[in-house]
């Protein structure tokens, strides 16, 4: 565990023993454009992750979690070729009017397998620290693959993260959340990432929230495929916060 991520650690459990003694839950600065028509979910089956588990936020859930990838995934997601990855997983994941989508996710690559990531997304990549994942809709027709980049550590000057992208064009830029709702934030803590804010067209259509239980917030003017789309992101950002903790220990 470097340094930056070990100050991380302990500061997510200052949030939690705050909690316990206060009685409330720590939450990260919501983005302005999320305090008004927007769903809000708490996250449940998150905490002591393991495999075989489901995570539920709201009516969005998934199926039970997997390692690795099986034959049933579409073999046009680039994810899939990459074949030095030694963190990978995979779900299907629901919406509460039943519309699925496949989710594949890895990460802790090798350096052969950046250019794959760089080929296809507009931002610079640091092979050691990003995690890469597919979402498939209409049984792998629609495909949205996305990126997040050295997600311990960023410049409060720079929040970009990451993007989401699929075969038309369409792109969700991704932004670190730096700064949790009620809680000065220390100098030395100060660039550790608390969540994640999906913007699309300019606009913020999402956020979720890695620090405790975890939380989703999903615009309800986008539409239904976007709504899916957010929903296997965030799931799989909060299930790799989790496996990289675990990693570290």
């Amino acid at each position: 565990m470097n340094k930056q991520s070990a100050l991380y650690r302990i500061f997510a459990w200052i949030i939690v023993i705050l909690v316990v003694a206060g009685c409330s839950v720590p939450q990260i600065k919501l983005p302005f454009a999320l305090q008004n028509d927007t769903s809000m979910y708490s996250v449940k089956g998150r905490f002591g992750f393991t495999w075989n588990k489901v995570i539920t936020f709201g009516g969005y859930t998934t199926s039970k979690f997997n390692r690795g990838w099986t034959t049933n995934e579409s073999n046009s997601s680039d994810v899939l070729q990459m074949k030095s990855a030694k963190q990978k997983f995979n779900f299907i994941q629901y919406t509460p009017d039943g519309k699925q989508a496949e989710v594949v996710c890895a990460g802790h690559f090798e350096e052969s397998d950046v250019n794959v990531v760089n080929d296809f997304f507009s931002i610079d990549l640091s092979y050691k620290n990003y995690f890469y994942g597919s979402v498939l809709l209409d049984k792998g027709m629609d495909i949205w693959n996305f990126v997040v980049n050295n997600p311990d550590n960023i410049s409060p000057k720079n929040l970009d993260m990451g993007e989401a992208k699929n075969d038309k064009g369409d792109v969700i830029k991704i932004q670190g959340i730096l700064q949790v709702e009620g809680q000065n934030i220390q100098k030395i803590f100060q660039g550790s990432v608390y969540g994640y804010e999906f913007i699309h067209n300019g606009t913020t259509i999402g956020a979720v929230s890695t620090i405790n239980a975890g939380a989703v917030w999903i615009k309800n003017s986008i539409s239904d495929d976007l709504k899916l789309v957010l929903a296997g992101m965030s799931t799989s950002l909060l299930v790799r916060d989790d496996l990289e903790e675990q990693s570290n220990n």
